[in-house]
């Protein structure tokens, strides 16, 4: 009886240690994928996998969006951000400490594919959304944002500079932040913040549905988050 017990422990110790070995990259295939040249690449690090890999995705969409541009390929970034989602690998590269995840998509016939994808997606029917004319937003005082953590991001003018905040604060639990909307239970509860193609923030919306207000310059924001097409939006959920 004892001994079952302990080969039934056993078991249990080493069944996660097995799977999670399996979902390590092989040095041998990363070395593949970063110097074999038939692949986009980029790698994120950071204490929570979901916002790692949110990250790395990202990263990887900004290199595929030039190659697009070069190539002048035509396509919205939100079905861009999409297809790149729906094509790309993602694997852990590291078994310890924080967390890298590597998010890699093979150039060889990549514009072909991402129109095909594009294509493929169902039509339905949805009434124009109003286009308020943007342009980056002149900075008001972002003191007048009373939650802390909002006021300070809202102090980045760049995405690198939100990033590198939005992470710290994520590893302090304090909030969770990624560029899927879907991946959020409650996305009416997040702030929006939106940045330009040059990765410039240009508008922070409030928590709310439908029409949004702009922290940075107060105006109300129609069908906000239809509002912004060919701009990059990153949702972002406060922890209480």
């Amino acid at each position: 009886m004892n001994c079952s017990k302990i080969i039934v422990v056993l078991f249990l110790i080493l069944l996660p240690l097995r799977g999670t070995g399996q979902e390590i990259l092989s040095k041998e295939r990363e070395s593949e994928i970063k110097k074999s040249g038939k692949f986009y690449f980029s790698d994120c690090t950071a204490f929570d996998k979901a916002v790692s890999k949110e990250c790395a995705l990202w990263e990887l969409t900004k290199l595929v969006q030039i190659e697009m541009l070069k190539q002048s390929v035509k396509i919205s970034e939100t079905d861009l951000a999409q297809a790149v989602e729906a094509r790309a690998q993602t694997a852990q590269v590291n078994q310890s400490g924080s967390i890298t995840m590597l998010a890699w998509i093979q150039k060889d016939g990549l514009a072909a594919a991402l129109s095909a994808y594009i294509k493929s997606k169902p039509i339905t029917a949805s009434t124009p959304p109003v286009i308020q004319e943007l342009t980056p937003a002149a900075k008001t005082d972002v003191s007048a944002i009373v939650d802390p953590v909002v006021r300070d991001l809202a102090s980045c003018e760049t995405y690198d500079q939100f990033r590198s905040k939005a992470n710290g604060y994520n590893r302090q639990d304090k909030l969770v932040y990624g560029t899927n909307k879907n991946s959020f239970v409650y996305p009416d509860k997040c702030h929006i913040f939106v940045f330009s193609p040059e990765y410039k923030l240009i508008a922070l919306l409030d928590a709310g549905q439908g029409n949004r207000k702009d922290l940075l310059n107060g105006k109300v924001i129609l069908n906000a988050e239809q509002n912004f097409p060919g701009n990059i939006l990153v949702w972002v959920q406060i922890k209480n």
